[in-house]
């Protein structure tokens, strides 16, 4: 299945293709998933139109598939987020095509007759061969969100910036409780 504006893969056609890397991968390299998100985008279509936004995300499509190795898969995952999955012989590598990603992103498009520039960020995360699926692809997209939320352009998945674990939502299901039962006291 692909985006219909891109011609990309979408997100079921990606998280088979993340698996299929996984079960082929040969050991030499690392695996790993990038997630991008463009910075503002809202920002293009509502103040030029979606027909400026879907421009924008075509030319990212492009911009994105030109730094890539013919094994590596590009896909459109929803509205401004691509993801790469790919194998490259260590974290320079993948640090270097991150990075490469966000820069090319970067440069001037011109939508309507105006020059802009829309940043992105990235979250690199490496597949582990033990790791359950889908487990880089949240990496990744928790990476990501740390690298929008600080403006820090590109970040690598690292336990200490995953806030989304299951006893943090046991943490809130139990604050919640207490609250409703009046076990707070100040």
């Amino acid at each position: 299945r692909e985006d219909a504006l891109t011609g990309l893969p979408n997100r079921v056609s990606f998280e088979k293709s993340v698996i299929e890397a996984a079960s082929r991968r040969n050991g030499d390299g690392e695996l790993f998933v990038i997630m991008l998100d463009l910075d503002r985008f809202k920002e293009v279509n509502d103040t030029l139109g979606h027909h400026a936004g879907d421009e924008l995300l075509r030319v990212v499509g492009q911009r994105l598939s030109a730094l890539l190795e013919p094994a590596d898969v590009l896909a459109r995952l929803a509205s401004d987020e691509f993801a790469i999955v790919g194998e490259r012989a260590g974290p320079d590598e993948m640090l270097e095509l991150a990075w490469a990603c966000v820069g090319d992103v970067g440069r001037p498009v011109t939508l309507d007759g105006l020059e802009i520039v829309v940043t992105a960020s990235a979250g690199l995360a490496v597949v582990e061969p033990d790791a359950e699926e889908g487990a880089a692809l949240r990496f990744a997209d928790i990476a990501m969100f740390n690298a929008k939320t600080q403006r820090l352009g590109v970040e690598v998945y690292r336990d200490e910036i995953d806030r989304r674990t299951p006893a943090r939502l046991s943490m809130l299901g139990d604050l919640s409780a207490a609250i409703e039962n009046g076990g707070l006291h100040v």
